[in-house]
């Protein structure tokens, strides 16, 4: 199962080569887009009608499909060509945002950030963990998923990866907000580039 689905990519002083790839294939990367199955596992943690700030909204399918089952979702991108595609398929317009832009302070019940910040640049990383903490209300749940890895780097396509583990992933969530419930599932998949990958995702809860 390809977990990697069209997501954004937005980013730090890392960017530039991410952001070109997705520049030269949006359209090919969105066509080739699958839901994530874990979606659900998130919303369950979040009633019909709850507000979700989506990171790296990419072709919009997670976002339509959170829009078909009640929610009300702010879908947003860092590459203005997936935000396009995603307006394609959700009728509505994307904001256009890189993660440092984000700056709502207790506006959100949910983030998702489905295999977006992956892309950021590792030292950015405490700084945009406590936006997303600020932009939460009280009780609000983060859902953000990784490719595990030890060091940073970037793939054959020439896009830049954070490459975290388990354990660096909880740590970082522990000190950059706080936070009631902090879970962390893990799962192998694979990815757009068709390696074989292994992903963590983080899952919560603002005090």
């Amino acid at each position: 199962m390809a977990d990697e689905h069209t997501r954004t990519k937005g980013l730090g002083s890392t960017a530039g080569g991410t952001l070109d790839f997705y520049a030269r294939n949006a359209g090919s990367y969105a066509a080739g887009s699958r839901g994530n199955a874990r979606l659900r596992g998130f919303l369950q943690f979040l009633p019909a009608g709850s507000l979700i700030l989506e990171l790296g909204t990419g072709s919009g399918i997670d976002a339509r499909t959170m829009l078909d089952l009640g929610y009300r979702v702010d879908p947003t991108d860092g590459s203005p060509e997936l935000a396009a595609e995603a307006e394609k398929r959700l009728g509505r317009p994307v904001r256009r945002m890189l993660f440092s832009e984000l700056d709502a302070e207790k506006r959100y019940d949910g983030v998702y950030a489905c295999a977006s910040l992956l892309h950021a640049d590792r030292r950015d990383l405490p700084d945009l963990i406590a936006r997303i903490h600020l932009a939460l209300k009280a009780g609000g749940v983060v859902w953000a998923s990784f490719k595990g890895g030890e060091r940073e780097g970037c793939d054959s396509l020439g896009r830049y990866f954070n490459y975290l583990g388990p354990g660096e992933l909880e740590a970082l969530w522990r000190s950059s907000g706080d936070w009631s419930d902090i879970r962390v599932e893990s799962w192998s998949g694979s990815a757009y580039d068709g390696v074989a990958t292994d992903w963590h995702a983080i899952l919560a809860r603002k005090r």
